[in-house]
């Protein structure tokens, strides 16, 4: 499958989802995502979509120093506590947050803001500010897919730190109001990943152990006996849609995930029973699926085991368990095409007559995927006979050129950049988008 490719500008793209009367569910560029962790007795929860460096200069670039950015793509970032926390040393109550920032190039700022639910920075105001922090940004392995990852320091302290390109920005959060000692403070944490591949939501919730200056991986985890890929209860994984987990099919569920480390190829379970503790009831007569995976030797150094995505792209990622030096990934793919067009064609039976938007989202894809070219013309004509856009002008430029027919793409070029006269402070913004379709018309 072609990758889909998604060049609209986010502000474009955010300003008329908000006009949008038929609901179209089709795979973003910058993908939802979600970390989870217990810090102490609170639940610290950051959702975020997680655009990509795809070759793109990003600090000072995509995203410029010195402005207010949504530390993501799409709607705002935000950050949920379950108690009042401190954050970096100063106390934040309970609840629901906008999280923002402004990059720069030696320090940046931190923004804690009480309006959580926006495009962007749509409704930002600095007087909803709740916190204000400065933090200085440190160099970091190479992160394709920005992530926020949130690990333990001790019982009631945990790092938050945003991670993209090769750069991390951390911050602590404690759980001041926790009682170290308390039975429900795990040495273990509970931890959730969350990402969205394609239009399929995969959730892994597991107990995250430290190395602790032991021997993990025929030490700890002893070779060749069965694990629950963590700590305390078995580790689970949720599937939002029928997928294939190592290339076994899964249908859509809840299911436990299980492991037989190896000094080679490791054994991956995926096991029906999702509500157990450990690997103590594990029963093989409920295994959904078992295969194996290669082990390989980490980049850098995991001092708490952890689950991650890698490679991702519309239609596949890996699940990367990691911990010590070592890596195991899990191929997770996902069918897109046929839901997206299934989802397409819904949203058209719902659209009203005036809804340019939808027709031109529908065409967008179908042309991004070189599928359905025909319809895709049908959907753009309609879109543009309600109103002409630079933007619905640039997808019949990029139709016609997929249909081979160049001369008709520069004349749909050129329509685009006139109907960018209308409003030229956003079209200068996504101007690149029209001049890399004509550099291929050359």
């Amino acid at each position: 499958m072609n990758k889909t490719k998604f060049v609209l500008i986010n502000v474009f793209l955010l300003f008329f989802s908000l006009q949008l009367t038929a609901q179209l569910e089709l795979p973003a560029a910058s993908p939802l995502a979600t970390a989870f962790q217990k810090i102490g007795t609170t639940d610290v929860t950051i959702k975020y979509s997680s655009p990509g460096v795809k070759g793109r200069e990003i600090w000072g670039g995509l995203v410029p120093y010195d402005e207010l950015w949504r530390t993501g793509a799409n709607a705002a970032t935000w950050i949920e506590f379950s108690t009042d926390v401190k954050v970096a040393g100063s106390e934040v109550k309970a609840g629901k947050y906008g999280l923002f920032t402004i990059p720069g190039k030696d320090e940046w700022t931190v923004i804690i803001n009480s309006v959580w639910d926006m495009s962007g920075t749509s409704k930002y105001k600095k007087e909803e500010d709740v916190l204000r922090f400065k933090v200085k940004p440190v160099k970091n392995h190479f992160h394709e897919r920005m992530l926020f990852n949130i690990t333990f320091d001790d019982p009631t302290v945990s790092t938050v730190a945003l991670e993209w390109e090769n750069l991390k920005v951390p911050f602590k959060v404690e759980s001041h109001l926790s009682d170290a000692s308390s039975k429900e403070v795990r040495p273990s944490p509970k931890s959730m990943v969350h990402k969205r591949i394609g239009l399929t939501d995969v959730t892994v919730n597991y107990g995250s152990p430290g190395v602790k200056g032991r021997t993990i991986f025929g030490g700890l985890v002893p070779y060749d006996k069965i694990w629950r890929a963590g700590a305390n209860e078995a580790t689970t994984i949720e599937l939002s849609t029928d997928a294939k987990v190592g290339g076994k099919a899964i249908p859509a569920g809840i299911y436990s995930l299980f492991t037989i480390p190896t000094e080679g190829e490791w054994t991956v379970i995926i096991n029906k029973v999702a509500n157990q503790w450990g690997a103590y009831k594990y029963s093989k007569d409920e295994d959904v699926a078992r295969f194996s995976v290669a082990q390989k030797e980490s980049d850098h150094s995991h001092e708490r085991m952890k689950f991650g995505f890698k490679n991702l792209t519309d239609n596949s990622a890996n699940l990367v368990l990691a911990w010590a030096d070592l890596m195991v990934p899990i191929p997770i793919e996902v069918e897109v095409r046929e839901r997206a067009y299934s989802n397409i064609k819904k949203a058209l039976k719902e659209a009203k007559e005036d809804d340019w938007v939808v027709y031109a989202q529908s065409a967008n894809f179908a042309v991004d995927q070189n599928m359905k070219l025909d319809e895709a013309m049908e959907w753009i004509d309609k879109s543009l006979g309600t109103k002409s856009h630079y933007w619905n002008n640039w997808i019949k430029a990029k139709i016609y050129f997929a249909k081979g027919d160049k001369e008709a793409a520069k004349k749909w070029c050129g329509n685009s950049r006139e109907a960018g006269k209308e409003a030229p402070e956003n079209f200068a913004n996504f101007e690149r988008n029209v001049a890399e379709l004509e550099a291929k018309l050359n």
